[in-house]
Formats: C-alpha cells, structure tokens, sequence
C-alpha cells in the first residue's frame, strides 16, 4: 500500500490519547440529539421572532460519525489491509437492534389501537391495517418491510417519510458510512483525500444546488436512483473522515494554552449557533455549515479547554450515551403525548428520557454486545 494512505503517530492530546472514545464530542452528540427533539416539538421556533434550523443537527451527526469511524478503521482498512466485513457486522450491530426494537414498538402501538374495531367485528389484521396511518411514504406494511431492512430511505420511497421518521438519517447513515469505508478498504492507489474530498464538497454541492441553497433534504430521490438525503449523508461522513485525518495531522501534536483553548472552543459553539439560530428556519447561510460542523468537531476532539471539560462531566457524558436512543424514541412519543393527547412539556421530555434509557440499556448496548460476541469481533463496536 502507498505511503499516501498511512497517517503518521503523532503524541496526541485530549482523548486519543486516552483511548477510543472522544468524551466531549459523545456530550456533543447529546447535545444535538436533544437540540432535534426541541425543534420537532416546537417546530423549530424559539420565540415569536427566532427559528432553530435543528435539521444541521443531523449533518453534525454524519459528520461527527465520519470522524469517529476513521479514528476505529482507517489504519485497519487502509494501512493492514483487515477484512471489510467486521466492519459491516459492527455498523449493523451499532444502528440496528435499537432502530428494529423502536419500529416494532411502533407496530405493536397501533395494534393497541386496533382493539376496538376488532370487538366491534373487524378482522384482527384488517382492523390493524386500517390503524396504521397512510404514510407520506407509501402504505404502512409494505414501508414496514423497508424499515425492517433498513431501505427507508434509499430511493424507494420518493414521497416521502414513514413510520418512525427520525429513522430516515439512520437508513442512510448505515448505507453512506459502508460506502465511505468501502472506498477507504478499495482504493488501492494515491489521492485517496482527494476523493473523499471530491464526495465531501460534490455531495454538498448537489444538495445544496437542487434544494435552492438549503441542506434540509431526506426522501428527494432524483431519476429514482440518486436520493438527496443519502448524497448528504455521504457527503458528510466523508467529510468527518478528513477532519480526522486533518486533526491527526496538523492539531494533535499541537496544544495550546488553556485560556487560548477555551476561547477557540467558544468561537466554534458561536459559529454553530450564529448558523442554527435564525430568523427563517430555512437559510442560505446552511452552505457554511459543514465547516462549522467539522471545524467544531476539530476543536473539541483536543479536549484542551474548559468547555470541554464541562462536556466530560458525567451527566452530559450520559446524555451523551443516550444520543441514539433519544433520536429514535422522540417521535412516536411526540406524537402520542403531544399531538393526539396534548400532554405536558415536561412530562414529554420526562417519557423522551425515561424511554430513551430504557432502549438503551435494556435493547441497545446488549444487542450490540450480542451481535458483536456471536460474530466473533472484538472489541465491542465504538459510539459512532
């Protein structure tokens, strides 16, 4: 293999150096996690006068995914030439017993409110047929069959979302991240930056031409092969790939002052609020946030200021491990508390949080675990 693909060992600070887990860039995930849940609950507003473009939250996660995951495998794939497979079976066993677990809840959901129409004479599955809302998407059970195979969001239903529709980002971040580390695993030749570069900025690019200059894109699918939401996805994990290789290279080795180090870390939040925080919850200004979003991710893998030391304290570090859960559970939850029961606020977050704990220590961790020990692999599949 070609010099060009090695990264050299630097004596990195922050948490490289700790081992495999960047702490204050998991609160992040947290953070964002929960930044989505405020904007569907309120559609996005903050007052009367402000909007919060919660949707760039998702393309933090890409992104915050592509970094992670070139941290676990680049030296693997690229440089020793491991199998592609492990790979597969981690991504599986990281995004798919808590989404399937979710999904399968939501089913049993609306079996619940198919009982009176069952006791009224309706046959058991025409009566839970007829529960299940008509989807933008298409019809339930043929879109719970996507769901089950994580095919969504692929280009197989360009009308629009279905069943937990959170879910969309999950289906093309499994997709997007295979085809990123793929091309790491393949490519056998020089410029492997330059291509990822190419996907990055490309990707972007496409998105942000066919949606009028925004990057809120999920089912669009073009000549009914080319899904805007899983070009984003692409376009963002591969840009987390060169973030990484780019902390490796020039920042790790570098540290500065504590004082130095806060205050960048404040300029980064800054940037990444002054591009959320708007007033139209669609913007032009969208097109700078993948810069935003990985210089971000940038600043805090170093760990060197006091935010970030703020960040690994443990209730955000925990929240920070709820992230997946929390994405997933808050929607049906928001539809049921919320939207057909108008419950309180608080006692939404209090369920989003309480449900959200639940699938993660009872479904999420030990699937995982399962999955990982029954395949073979070992360690455990990372956070990403």
């Amino acid at each position: 293999m070609t010099g060009a693909l090695s990264v050299p060992k630097f004596a990195l600070v922050g948490a490289t150096a700790r081992g495999d887990r960047y702490a204050a860039l998991d609160a992040w995930r947290g953070l964002a996690a929960l930044s989505v849940v405020y904007g569907h609950q309120t559609a996005g507003r903050i007052g009367a006068a402000l909007f919060i473009a919660f949707y760039l939250s998702v393309d933090f996660f890409f992104a915050l995914s592509g970094f992670v995951l070139a941290h676990r495998y680049w030296d693997e794939l690229a440089r020793d030439h491991k199998p592609f497979f492990p790979v597969v079976i981690a991504r599986f066993a990281r995004l798919y017993p808590a989404h399937v677990f979710v999904l399968f809840m939501l089913l049993f959901g609306f079996g619940i409110e198919a009982i009176p129409a069952y006791q009224t004479g309706t046959p058991l599955l025409a009566a839970w047929r007829d529960a299940i809302p008509p989807f933008p998407g298409g019809p339930g059970l043929s879109t719970f069959m996507l769901n089950l195979l994580l095919l969504q969001n692929v280009g197989l239903t360009p009308t629009g979302l279905t069943w937990d529709v959170p879910s969309w980002s999950i289906s093309v971040e499994f997709f997007g991240s295979l085809a990123v580390l793929g091309l790491i695993a393949a490519w056998t030749k020089p410029g492997i930056r330059v291509a990822l570069g190419a996907l990055a900025c490309g990707g972007y690019a496409f998105v942000l031409t066919l949606k009028g200059g925004i990057l809120d894109a999920t089912y669009e699918t073009l000549w009914h092969f080319v899904n805007l939401g899983l070009l984003r996805a692409i376009a963002g994990i591969a840009a987390g790939v060169l973030c990484l290789l780019f902390v490796r290279r020039f920042l790790a080795s570098r540290a500065c002052g504590p004082l130095a180090a806060t205050l960048i870390e404040l300029l980064a939040v800054a940037c990444v609020l002054a591009l959320m925080i708007r007033p139209q919850f669609h913007d032009a200004r969208d097109v700078l946030f993948p810069l935003a979003a990985i210089a971000l991710i940038a600043v805090f893998s170093l760990e060197a200021g006091a935010v970030s030391r703020l960040l690994r304290t443990a209730p955000l570090l925990y929240l920070g491990s709820l992230s997946y859960a929390i994405y997933l559970v808050h929607w049906p939850l928001l539809f049921v508390m919320r939207e057909q029961r108008n419950l309180p606020v608080g006692l939404y977050y209090l369920a989003v949080l309480g449900a959200a704990m639940l699938t993660h220590h009872a479904v999420e961790v030990p699937a995982r675990r399962l999955v990982m020990r029954r395949a073979g692999n070992a360690p455990i599949a990372t956070s990403a």
